[in-house]
């Protein structure tokens, strides 16, 4: 019976963090910002999804996919 309790936590702490494609969004302008877009030697985003997921704030990915330079994805960091 306890479970009925921590099905509504566990929607809204779901709510509060950024979705995969807005991660996926800004771990490529980052990507981008850093020259790495176009090449073969870019690392696999999946495993930086996963983790942009499970530990950034969607503060931290909206400023991320904003950024422009690589002066703001450190500022953006620091949030």
């Amino acid at each position: 019976m306890r479970w009925r309790f921590a099905v509504p936590l566990l929607l809204v702490c779901a709510c509060s963090r950024p979705s995969e494609e807005e991660c996926r969004r800004a771990l490529l302008n980052v990507q981008k910002i850093r020259g790495l877009a176009d090449s073969p030697n870019a690392p696999d985003p999946e495993p930086a999804v996963r983790k942009c997921r499970a530990t950034a704030s969607k503060d931290q990915v909206e400023c991320l996919t904003a950024a422009k330079t690589d002066k703001d994805v450190a500022a953006c960091q620091q949030k």
